[in-house]
């Protein structure tokens, strides 16, 4: 450790001994970056988050490093009989432990005030219910009297196996590639989380152009208005789908299936069930599958710490970020081939939730939606499915015509 590093250190200390966590994390976080295995680093981190989901994180580190580091071991055994705080949002700052976009929840709904005349209409509803079940009464006495007097009795006008009012549980169809069009359409993209610039190391060998079981979509008129609701022009924050779009045509696959590699082998068994869960969802639209063929793959997803996240996401804090995606072009501008790379941190507080945000955003969805039920809302969710939205604006982008047209 050199001696800017020990002098940055004590300073920490020293803003950490004063009560001043933020200014202390400003001197701990390049030194984290520059040396992910700085003990004193990931200790100091430790006592100056807030988030109990970044202490343990760097508690977690510590114990990498030095097994027996006693301090770490008792904070982290305190840490887990406490309880969790409501779990932040995608991209944020420290203080107000957000994961993932840097803004806050919306605050939760204020409960409605009982209406003071509500015992006023409730009286009228039984008065206008007593009336009819009298004329009721009355019209029955009238027609049982005529059926007595009748020579022959008055058939039912009733059926004698009259239809049941019970719907049925229908199991949904899964819909074709080919209808994809005729599916209504519901809703408008928002902004992606940070793009990052692909590592050179992730570049591989471009797969063919055409292949068997590859469906070139016609070129088709779009009118937004057949969509519904979408988030197309994104959260407010200037990005909207608009800004990919090029001679006529939208930045997206065109090939089909869409291939998705992830390596699953050594990871926890929750990101597989993520993986399959999202593959699940994005068939609602998008043909997709997984392929065990990463330089083929049409997409890739990484699992990884949340230093080599910020890297791939190009930001600097490193406990702001739960994912980030981008894509990869070449082969020309009039048919250019794509890839796209998702990346998703160990510690995110929903893998099912960030895996599904992340492999949107890698297909082409380059906003977020301003809604917090949308799969796309700008700040990390529990939301496992797609939302109508979300399914409306995917649905809008893959009938748009594409560079394969």
């Amino acid at each position: 450790m050199d001696e800017q590093t020990k002098s940055q250190l004590q300073q920490a200390y020293t803003l950490i001994k004063a009560g001043n966590q933020a200014e202390a994390l400003k001197l701990i976080e390049p030194i984290l970056k520059s040396e992910p295995d700085n003990e004193i680093a990931w200790w100091l981190a430790a006592n100056t988050v807030t988030n109990p989901r970044h202490v343990e994180y760097a508690l977690n580190q510590v114990l990498r490093i030095n097994p027996n580091h006693n301090g770490a071991k008792t904070k982290l055994a305190e840490l887990i009989f406490e309880v969790a705080p409501v779990p932040p949002p995608f991209v944020s700052p420290i203080a107000a432990p957000i994961k993932a976009t840097g803004l806050t929840m919306p605050p939760p709904p204020v409960a409605e005030q009982k209406n003071s005349a509500g015992w006023l209409t409730g009286v009228l509803v039984m008065l206008v219910v007593s009336m009819l079940i009298a004329v009721i009464v009355a019209v029955v006495m009238v027609m049982g009297k005529k059926a007595d007097t009748a020579e022959s009795p008055t058939k039912s006008v009733f059926a004698s196996n009259p239809t049941s009012n019970t719907i049925t549980n229908v199991e949904p169809t899964q819909p074709s590639v080919e209808g994809r069009e005729e599916l209504p359409p519901t809703w408008t993209p928002n902004p992606t989380v940070p793009t990052a610039t692909l590592p050179p190391f992730y570049t591989s060998t471009p797969r063919p152009t055409a292949t068997d079981i590859s469906t070139p979509r016609p070129i088709v008129t779009i009118d937004p208005v057949n969509f519904g609701d979408t988030y197309w022009d994104g959260n407010g924050d200037g990005t909207t789908m608009e800004y990919y779009y090029s001679n006529g045509r939208y930045w997206r696959f065109y090939e089909f299936p869409v291939t998705v590699y992830f390596e699953s082998e050594g990871q926890d068994p929750i990101w597989d069930y993520a993986v399959k869960n999202a593959i699940a969802e994005l068939n609602q639209v998008v043909e997709v599958e997984r392929t065990d063929d990463e330089r083929q793959a049409d997409i890739v997803l990484k699992i990884v710490d949340a230093v080599q996240l910020a890297k791939e996401c190009e930001v600097s804090d490193i406990f702001v970020v739960a994912g980030c995606a981008t894509f990869q072009t070449w082969g020309g501008s009039a048919r250019p081939n794509f890839r796209g790379f998702a990346f998703v941190s160990t510690s995110a507080y929903y893998p099912i939730s960030a895996t599904l945000h992340e492999l949107i955003h890698a297909l082409g969805i380059v906003v977020h939606s301003p809604d917090s039920s949308d799969i796309m809302y700008y700040q990390e969710t529990p939301n496992t499915t797609m939302s109508i939205r979300d399914i409306n604006t995917l649905r809008r982008l893959y009938s748009s015509p594409s560079f394969g047209d």
